[in-house]
């Protein structure tokens, strides 16, 4: 696991994306009982830092600004995130910032941010247990409910019918 993070980080990944990847390995390892079960989260794991990989090689470069809002985005899930805010943290108008955003990326901002925020709430339900009301809070919506409605437009499926559906078997203790 150390090495395969070390290499991801040399090879470009984000390092704290990188190293939360490899704290979730560490603790299923922990929780492995047969030679299966280690080769299984090794598969895994693999094939997570391989896709992580092939992924950044296919990034698209943008502006400035735009990485900046794409950084700040990331690192702020937890918190209420807004195009004023975002302008303000690049000083650009809000209005040229939303058209910039779109442009360079193809989705407007505020989808970005559900986006982000969904993928984050998708790996909460696969590899935590984290309930869904601490999800909610952890990703800033203001309630469960909301979280709920806005996880079943973006995936079709509840986050109870999500965890029971893609959760990981054999990871956490009966």
């Amino acid at each position: 696991i150390t090495l395969a993070t070390r290499f991801a980080i040399e090879g470009g990944m984000d390092e704290e994306d990188a190293y939360n990847a490899s704290d979730l390995y560490i603790q299923d390892l922990d929780n492995c009982k047969t030679p299966e079960d280690v080769r299984r989260l090794h598969t895994d794991m693999m094939t997570f830092f391989t896709w992580a990989m092939a992924d950044m090689q296919k990034a698209e470069t943008h502006s400035k600004a735009v990485n900046e809002c794409l950084d700040y985005i990331h690192y702020h899930l937890h918190e209420k995130i807004t195009v004023p805010i975002l302008a303000e943290h690049v000083h650009l108008n809000p209005t040229y910032l939303s058209e910039l955003f779109k442009r360079e990326t193809g989705t407007a901002i505020s989808q970005y941010i559900t986006d982000m925020r969904m993928e984050a709430a998708e790996n909460m339900l696969k590899y935590s247990e984290y309930s869904f009301d601490e999800i909610a809070q952890i990703l800033a919506y203001r309630s469960q409910s909301h979280f709920s409605k806005v996880f079943k437009k973006h995936s079709g499926m509840t986050p109870g019918e999500y965890r029971t559906k893609y959760a990981q078997n054999g990871i956490w203790p009966e």
